[in-house]
Formats: structure tokens, sequence, C-alpha cells
């Protein structure tokens, strides 16, 4: 008889966020507050400012679904700095799952 290993979802995202590329999993909430947040925390900026980009990401994936009807779903959004690149995506009830 096989063995099959269950893990928790909390396990599967602590593996994905140790490795290199993707540092912190995190779901955000329609007005920017964190819901959850796995992984490492390098984001070197202060709180607030941290606060304000959450913010920022929720806002832009809320006015996403703004053209849902005419050009359809928002199936994810990158973006891409100089120190950082992430992915979001609307994953319902106004949350937005932060890569």
């Amino acid at each position: 008889m096989s063995s099959v290993k269950m893990i928790s979802n909390a396990e599967r995202l602590q593996s994905m966020t140790a490795s290199a590329e993707i540092k912190m999993f995190g779901i955000i909430d329609k007005n920017g507050r964190v819901v959850d947040l796995w992984g490492r925390n390098d984001l070197h900026i202060s709180k607030e400012k941290r606060e304000i980009l959450f913010m920022q990401i929720a806002l832009q994936s809320s006015m996403h679904g703004d053209f849902d009807e005419e050009l359809g779903t928002v199936s994810f959004c990158t973006v891409k700095r100089k120190k950082l690149k992430f992915v979001y995506r609307p994953i319902g009830s106004g949350n937005t799952a932060l890569l």
C-alpha cells in the first residue's frame, strides 16, 4: 500500500516561500489590509508605506473589475520595479492574492 503524505496549505505556502524566487505570499482585503501573510518580510520600507502599497494594489485590483463586462476578468497583474517584482490576482469577495 502506498503512503500519501498530506500537507496543509500553510505547509505548502511555507515550502513555496522558502525558494529564492518567492519571498512572500499574502492575501489583502478590498481596503488593502493584510488578511494573512506568509514568508520573509524583506520589504525594506516603513510600515506606513507598506500599508499604502497594499492599499494601492487593492484599489488597482478593484478598478480592473470596472471592465470585466466588456473585456473579461483579469487573471493576474504583474508589477516590476527596480528592487521588487510581484504578481497579484483577484480571488473573490474583494480579496487579492499577492505573490
